[in-house]
């Protein structure tokens, strides 16, 4: 069984009665409105309106108080929609191909390493003692980011799931950054833009400071090195055996399939 939550489209159209239309909320707002209706709360405050549940509307806060009916469905477990949005064209094109490009260390993970003060061979899967702060500075940058783009209701909740894996396992913490990336929200579009960006000297500025590296270097520590305990180290002190983020965009890799693990309701299937 799957909820879904869906808001009228065509509410305020001046023109004759028709059927009613209806658009889908993201998958964050759907869990924020469905876990406020579970607790039998009056409101769910979202970002740029609110449900009203006495009466069955939402509510923009632009300070118009225009009412939209809302509707909540009950799904069948095998049936999903499409999220068109992941097929749409790419906002920003690369100018440089992902794989290959800066050998085994790109950019990307030498800001990481410099911006969380990493030594060599200091990564959450080998040192489970920096998880806390890792995930900490992650769960403030998808705040900060959240902030600069009216997004701050969904990015509290994702940094609120984030911070709950705090002091937990780098597995449960690996699992819960693939599934709050899997969700149709900003983070994935935010993540994939920059990705898109690295390497770009035009954009230079804001793949290097990207909220002071907080989503990009925290995120991407979270999905460093899938190598196990056997893995022999290089002697050179390399990353060799890291994992890149190009991987987890690109490559058939661990947390590919961890995305795929992850039905629509959020369960993870072993």
């Amino acid at each position: 069984m799957r909820v879904e939550w869906m808001w009228q489209t065509n509410a305020d159209s001046w023109s004759e009665p028709r059927p009613a239309e209806w658009g889908h909320y993201s998958d964050v707002e759907n869990l924020i409105i469905e876990e406020a209706f579970a607790t039998e709360k009056t409101h769910a405050i979202l970002d740029g309106c609110h449900i009203d549940f006495k009466h069955w509307v939402q509510i923009c806060n632009n300070g118009q108080n225009q009412a939209i009916p809302i509707q909540r469905l009950i799904h069948k477990k095998d049936e999903k929609y499409v999220r068109t949005e992941r097929f749409m064209p790419d906002p920003i094109a690369p100018k440089r191909p992902y794989g290959g490009e800066y050998g085994w260390v790109s950019p990307f993970i030498i800001e990481v390493r410099e911006d969380l003060k990493l030594s060599n061979g200091q990564l959450p899967s080998r040192d489970e003692t920096i998880v806390p702060m890792v995930v900490e500075k992650a769960a403030l940058g998808l705040i900060e980011e959240g902030k600069k783009i009216g997004k701050q209701q969904e990015a509290t909740y994702m940094a609120e799931k984030l911070m709950k894996q705090q002091k937990g396992g780098i597995n449960e913490v690996w699992q819960c950054c693939a599934y709050l990336y899997s969700m149709n929200s900003f983070l994935y579009q935010k993540l994939n833009e920059t990705m898109r960006l690295i390497g770009s000297e035009e954009h230079e500025q804001e793949w290097r400071t990207l909220d002071q590296c907080q989503i990009k270097n925290a995120l991407s520590s979270l999905f460093t090195n899938t190598t196990s305990d056997d893995d022999d180290d290089d002697d050179d002190g390399d990353y060799n055996d890291d994992f890149h983020f190009h991987d987890f965009f690109d490559g058939d890799h661990y947390y590919l399939d961890l995305l795929r693990r992850f039905d629509r309701d959020g369960k993870y299937r072993h």
